[in-house]
């Protein structure tokens, strides 16, 4: 039986044997139907042409820019529809991507569309109870959305991101090492004070770092919603439903304005009615924002001074040295806000020494969100002096020695419009340019925690490292920025530390003619 051979122009050669080989040219794209060979008369197919369908070209853009990055290629959006998306769960975000289609294709912005059905799909997800995937979605790991899609649509979104805000390698890894709902919400809340900028990355690196530490405190803050608090612990006047309503409501609250745990605990720690008062009032100027923990803390810290009826007056009444108890030092730590090693240095030492520094701390800015530096030098001046003087040690203030300062340095300044003796400590510690000298890796550990919330050049760091211990102590301190979250302070620290260093040389040329260093002297 003779052997066919499909020739390029479906010719066959007689007697079984095929014509001699022509030249590669391409196959016509409609052969004639039903052509038929001239061996014995047997119907030979013709040539087939290939063609890329729809669903597998789609399939080949996913596969060379990611399914999410390929979906919005195809299905042009603004941010905001694309932010709600990317901060969907990933079975929702799987399945718009495979459901979503409109009804005109190649418009140029699907926002409304997209918006309304994350939303509609979203709704679906929650109802579908705690099977962990929307019904008619395939589980992960099936072909809708297997792992190794998902880690590379991660990957695609995050090199979006970093196209538009430009970081250096190490922010990028850090990014994306992050667990995929951390760096979602990276993607979807970071907000730079500027757009344009030419690197963010001391910004996305402080911010990916709190929003890990966070990642616990939005866990046990979703729980709050619905959940009774059945242990009697409520606050006054509040039982059963109306605790819940309030939980809601702060709820509610923090994910309008998003603030970090320890602003949280200062809101949750308020009477009942001061914490309605602040969830009532509290509008800052700008909406949107990805923190608000700062304002948040300044606000309540006015609501209360207000309701005591202390804003209008500069004096703070000295408090009694009552023996310290936990409940007196959460307290403590709630006013003035610290991080876990300056509230572990403050509850390590004695019980003199604890008395005495919450009664008698005064630090020279009310409304600051971390008061970790100055709360970690007092206490170690505090635990210095009582070492020297002995905890048994008789004084006015009920055996407790006083700070080692002249009658005049505790006199009220006229110049900084202090009164009486309640900022005994702005008067006397941070003041003094010989305390830093002793304290060595105090300094140093001050300085990191400085530099870490103010990042600056290497021209400004080496400026800054290579003054004196007095200068450096100073910058540390008092160095207070209009806005915080800036990706670079270099300038405002350099100016600054000028700044210090000509009081240093100012002081030191009073002291040379008997004044105290400790006092700012007045010029003009």
């Amino acid at each position: 039986m003779a052997q066919s051979f499909v020739c390029p122009a479906g010719i066959v050669g007689p007697s079984g044997q095929a014509a001699p080989p022509a030249p590669d040219v391409p196959t016509p794209p409609h052969p004639p139907p039903g052509a038929v060979g001239h061996g014995r008369g047997q119907s030979v197919s013709p040539p087939m042409r290939f063609e890329k369908p729809a669903s597998l070209e789609a399939r080949n853009m996913d596969s060379e820019h990611g399914p999410l990055d390929g979906f919005l290629r195809r299905f042009p959006a603004d941010d905001r529809a694309q932010d709600y998306l990317l901060s969907s769960p990933p079975e929702v975000v799987e399945r718009v991507i495979r459901d979503f289609r409109p009804l005109v294709d190649g418009e140029a912005d699907y926002s409304g569309l997209l918006t309304s059905f994350v939303k509609r799909v979203r709704q679906h997800h929650a109802q579908s109870g705690s099977s962990g995937h929307t019904a008619g979605l395939p589980p992960p790991g099936g072909d809708a959305g297997p792992n190794g899609d998902r880690s590379h649509d991660l990957r695609r979104t995050v090199d979006r991101f970093c196209r538009r805000y430009p970081v250096d390698d190490d922010a990028y890894s850090s990014l994306v090492k992050c667990p995929t709902d951390v760096a979602l919400r990276v993607m979807r809340d970071f907000r730079p004070p500027r757009e344009g900028e030419s690197d963010y990355s001391a910004l996305l690196k402080t911010f990916v770092k709190r929003c890990s530490h966070e990642g616990s405190f939005q866990a046990q803050l979703s729980g709050l919603n619905g959940r009774g608090r059945e242990d009697g612990r409520g606050r006054e006047g509040l039982i059963g439903g109306e605790l819940e309503g309030r939980n809601s409501a702060l709820d509610t609250f923090v994910r309008r304005y998003p603030v970090d745990s320890r602003a949280y605990d200062y809101l949750e720690s308020l009477p009942a009615e001061l914490q309605d008062l602040v969830v009532q009032e509290f509008r800052p100027k700008r909406e949107g924002e990805a923190d608000y923990s700062s304002l948040l803390t300044s606000f309540i810290t006015r609501c209360r001074q207000e309701q005591q009826g202390t804003s209008g007056s500069g004096a703070v009444a000295e408090q009694p040295c009552l023996p310290a108890s936990d409940q007196a030092e959460q307290d403590f730590r709630v006013r003035f806000p610290m991080d876990e090693r300056a509230f572990e240095y403050l509850t390590t030492s004695s019980a003199e020494v604890r008395s005495h520094i919450l009664s008698t701390f005064r630090p020279r800015r009310q409304n600051d969100s971390d008061y970790s530096a100055p709360v970690t030098a007092y206490v170690r001046e505090c635990r210095k002096q009582f070492g020297v003087s002995g905890a048994g040690t008789a004084g006015a203030d009920g055996g407790l020695p006083r700070h080692p300062v002249t009658d005049g340095a505790r006199e009220p300044s006229r110049e900084r419009g202090h009164h009486g003796r309640g900022h005994e400590w702005e008067e006397a510690a941070p003041e003094g340019a010989k305390q830093p000298e002793a304290m060595g890796g105090q300094v140093e550990e001050a300085l990191s925690h400085f530099l870490q919330k103010y990042p600056v050049d290497s021209r400004a760091h080496d400026y800054l490292v290579t003054s004196t211990p007095e200068v450096i102590w100073r910058v540390v301190q008092e160095f207070a920025p209009k806005r915080l979250g800036e990706s670079d302070y270099s300038a405002l620290v350099t100016t600054f530390v000028k700044r210090c260093r000509d009081r240093e040389e100012t002081s030191r040329a009073r002291d040379a003619h008997g004044a105290p260093v400790w006092k700012r002297g007045r010029f003009g």
